[in-house]
């Protein structure tokens, strides 16, 4: 019996069993009545600890996929394994669904994909396999069409949004659009306006002009038909600290029919936290994955998380934030986040929108933003005791002969002013998020002051 586990994909390493074992038994590879190895063999095959074997076997047996005879061992369930055709389907949709995640991250097109699969058939003799190869191609155009109907839908919609607080404008003019299956990261400073943007696309406040849309509704005006499918992590994580963990679960499950428990169990252990710790023993990270959990556990369409990292720490800011934000993309659902770590976002995003002061400075792809922007470190001829005026720069930092600019698509204006001046192009490369967007806040700060 073939199976593998990793400890680096985020899955509880019992879980992995589990799911391989179902689909040898859904295949046919384990036939009903197979016996299947001791839990210390498999153990020591995979070099994980027994407990976890036991378990994945306990679990599985309890779904019926299993049984135990006494001083005989474990065999896949006799007369007929439980694994309905449905079951088989969504275990077959899975795979695909990675497949097609892989292929697409690889910028293979769906035509090559089906190409591959008809090339590999043909290694089978068995007209059986060449009738499963051709069932598997239909399928492989059936979910890549569901997937694309998916992805080219628009999740979120805002236009014109503007909202003041007495005299203070918090937003200002704010238009975009999300579409189904992206990373949307959204940056700025403290007070930019990135919490009261999340907060009207969770209806929690009216515009003062503008509208919001989420799957194509009003929150305002249909809050219970746009929440359901929205899971939401507060900056300040804002939970019932008398509770413990599994009453508090118990509790939220109530109010989305999607609520997964099992999911909700995989994360628990994911995120080494324990059902009956009291939320007031918590520490500050593990209050955050707490509400991660709780905004995962119902599967939402839309997953908005304000400053996820806060409270986490190095390691698991870097793997679990960035497996679940990924994991749920690549099954077409969205994220839309917010974050002050710019390097964060620049790691997971597909596309990044910027706010200063209240306006959407940028708003683009993220690979584009890389893209569209350099930096150049320029020595000049003679040492400047004030910031040279180079034209097309957005930014320019640095002192006597040496300065570092970054500019957006102006090559030719910025070397032509190299030329003219005497100086000299010492290095070139590309900028960071963090440059780019320090270079963009710098412009308006300087378009201000001249205004």
């Amino acid at each position: 019996m073939q199976i593998r586990v990793s400890s680096d994909d985020g899955v509880p390493i019992y879980q992995q069993v589990m799911h391989q074992i179902k689909l040898l038994v859904s295949t046919g590879r384990l036939d009903d009545g197979e016996q299947l190895p001791a839990v210390r063999k498999l153990a020591e095959q995979l070099l994980i600890n027994p407990n976890t074997v036991a378990r994945a076997y306990r679990e599985l047996e309890a779904e019926g996929v299993l049984t135990s005879r006494r001083g005989a061992g474990v065999f896949v369930s006799g007369g007929g394994s439980p694994l309905s055709r449905k079951e088989k389907n969504r275990l077959l949709n899975e795979k695909i669904d990675a497949l097609l995640a892989e292929a697409a991250h690889l910028k293979f097109d769906v035509e090559t994909v089906i190409d591959l699969v008809r090339k590999r058939s043909q290694r089978f003799s068995d007209g059986g396999w060449r009738k499963a190869a051709s069932v598997a191609i239909g399928i492989v155009q059936r979910v890549s069409r569901e997937r694309e109907q998916r992805m080219s839908e628009t999740i979120v919609e805002v236009q014109s949004l503007c909202r003041r607080f007495g005299k203070k404008t918090a937003l200002d003019d704010v238009s975009l659009s999300i579409p189904a299956g992206t990373v949307f990261g959204l940056v700025g400073e403290n007070g930019a306006g990135k919490t009261t943007l999340l907060k009207h696309l969770l209806g929690l406040l009216k515009p003062t002009s503008g509208t919001v849309r989420v799957f194509g509704q009003n929150p305002l005006e249909v809050p219970e038909v746009v929440l359901k499918d929205i899971g939401f992590l507060s900056e300040d994580r804002d939970l019932p600290l008398w509770m413990r963990i599994d009453e508090l679960m118990s509790f939220t499950s109530a109010f989305y029919p999607t609520w997964d428990q099992r999911y909700a169990a995989e994360l628990v252990e994911m995120f080494d936290l324990k059902p009956d710790q009291r939320l007031e023993s918590l520490s500050r990270g593990q209050l955050a994955r707490t509400g991660l959990l709780l905004a995962l556990a119902h599967r939402p369409r839309l997953l908005l998380l304000d400053e996820p990292s806060s409270g986490l720490d190095p390691v698991v800011r870097r793997d679990i934030l960035a497996a679940i934000i990924r994991t749920i993309a690549d099954d077409g659902r969205t994220v839309l986040f917010s974050s002050h770590l710019l390097d964060e976002v620049q790691r997971v995003s597909d596309h990044v929108a910027m706010l200063h002061g209240g306006q959407l400075v940028l708003c683009e792809p993220l690979e584009q933003v890389l893209s569209s922007h350099s930096r150049w470190v320029i020595r000049l001829k003679e040492r400047a005791a004030v910031v040279p005026c180079i034209p097309g720069a957005l930014n320019c930092s640095g002192e006597g002969h040496e300065w570092t600019v970054v500019f957006n698509g102006e090559h030719e204006l910025v070397r032509q002013w190299v030329q003219t001046s005497g100086a000299e192009i010492v290095e070139q490369s590309a900028p960071s998020l963090d440059d780019i967007f320090v270079a963009r806040v710098n412009r308006g700060l300087q378009a201000t002051r001249s205004s």
